[in-house]
């Protein structure tokens, strides 16, 4: 049984205490132009949301399962998540 963590979210007042960066350079504040040049096989979430505020997600290369999500408001990134699955 596969079971999903996800204690890696950080947002906007964590930051202020643990610097995030991506692997490609992404922090919380950038935009999602930043994404989209860093990332370029991001796509936009299906989450119910419309406009370009909502989530984005990449998929890592080297785990095809496991998501990079970049939450963004106001065209600004203000959350970031990484969800582990274990087994």
């Amino acid at each position: 049984m596969k079971h999903w963590h996800s204690s890696n979210r950080l947002n906007k007042e964590d930051s202020l205490r643990v610097p995030v960066t991506t692997d490609r350079g992404i922090t919380l504040g950038d935009t999602l132009e930043d994404i989209q040049l860093a990332y370029p096989e991001v796509t936009r979430s299906l989450d119910g949301t419309t406009g370009t505020d909502g989530r984005y997600e990449a998929m890592l290369k080297d785990h095809p399962s496991t998501y990079l999500f970049f939450y963004v408001e106001k065209g600004k990134v203000v959350k970031l998540q990484l969800p582990h699955e274990f087994e």
